[in-house]
């Protein structure tokens, strides 16, 4: 090789180096320090390392901007999320001069991110919760009809009922009733809302609630066995205290059953006012094992259909008593 043909390459890359350090100075400081990496790794690192350093997210990064997607996970994977306060008819309607004795605790695990966006429960469209609720107390939660494709939702059939109330009286109507609603999980991290992926949880103080509220007859998990599961690792003690015992239905045995020194038998609820604990169909969208119909039908069955007769009967009492 002749030296002027050297001597050629060498002054290529000199000036390319330089143009590389001028072009780099001009960048703000995050797209400078990118052009770096990439030129560094080009050159001495193998393709692994290459891949690891390009693909680093994190939620301040500028490689989010253009992708809400990937920067909300991003954030959720770093936060910590916290549960809302229970919803009960007298703190929800606290001037109530007659507030409802609540009989049946609802809870779900812990606020999906769509129900923490719009600060309601069960807040995501497809989540049957509030749909079952409106079935069952005589309302809709909404147009059944997708945002996206502008068509009915598949379960829009099958609603018992076409008159929609915003959710303020949705809410109104479910407490005035003796439901209550609360959540296991007081506050967790969690990349995303799937329950399984809970970590370092902090449960709500719910046996506090309960003992408090000597009305309250059964508690039921609306997610199915991954709340009851979180239940059962907070509050070994009081399953075993023989004030909890499961409904008889074999999902609700098959999870408390061996934690309850009180047993399964329904008579001994009714006779010693135990708390029954209910592990219902999962109401979650990712529940896709039931359908529709199989979810209200368990609903009506064991949480509302029992709840209403509660009601019908402590009303009735409270009539006789301002009668005396």
């Amino acid at each position: 090789m002749s030296s002027k043909t050297t001597s050629l390459r060498r002054s290529t890359r000199i000036v390319s180096a330089t143009a590389t350090m001028i072009a780099t100075s001009s960048l703000p400081r995050s797209a400078s320090s990118f052009v770096a990496t990439t030129s560094s790794t080009s050159l001495d690192t193998p393709p692994r390392s290459r891949t690891k350093q390009v693909r680093r997210v994190t939620p301040d990064s500028s490689s989010n901007e253009g992708s809400p997607k990937l920067k909300k996970q991003a954030i959720a994977r770093t936060r910590r999320t916290e549960s809302f306060g229970v919803l009960l008819h007298s703190t929800l309607l606290p001037d109530c001069l007659r507030p409802t004795e609540p009989h049946t605790l609802i809870l779900g695990t812990h606020p999906s991110i769509a129900s923490l966006e719009r600060h309601e429960y069960f807040g995501h469209d497809m989540n049957a919760f509030w749909w079952i609720v409106g079935d069952c107390l005589g309302f809709r939660r909404k147009e059944a009809v997708s945002p996206s494709s502008n068509k009915p939702y598949a379960f829009a059939a099958h609603l018992r009922h076409e008159t929609i109330i915003p959710y303020s009286e949705q809410l109104e109507r479910f407490v005035a009733k003796g439901f209550c609603l609360w959540d296991v999980v007081q506050s967790c991290e969690r990349p995303g809302s799937l329950d399984q992926d809970i970590r370092k949880e902090i449960p709500n103080d719910i046996q506090t609630f309960v003992q408090a509220h000597p009305s309250i007859r059964r508690i039921v998990f609306a997610n199915g066995s991954t709340g009851c599961k979180l239940f059962v690792k907070h509050f070994r003690e009081w399953l075993a205290s023989g004030e909890l015992v499961p409904l008889q239905h074999e999902g609700s045995i098959n999870v408390f059953g061996k934690y309850c020194s009180a047993g399964n038998d329904n008579d001994r609820v009714e006779q010693q006012r135990k708390v029954a604990l209910v592990c219902a169909l999962a109401v979650s969208p990712a529940a896709t094992r039931w359908t529709y119909e199989q979810k209200r039908n368990f609903w009506d069955q064991y949480v509302y259909g029992p709840g209403l007769d509660d009601f019908e009967r402590s009303n009735g009492k409270a009539s006789e008593q301002q009668l005396l």
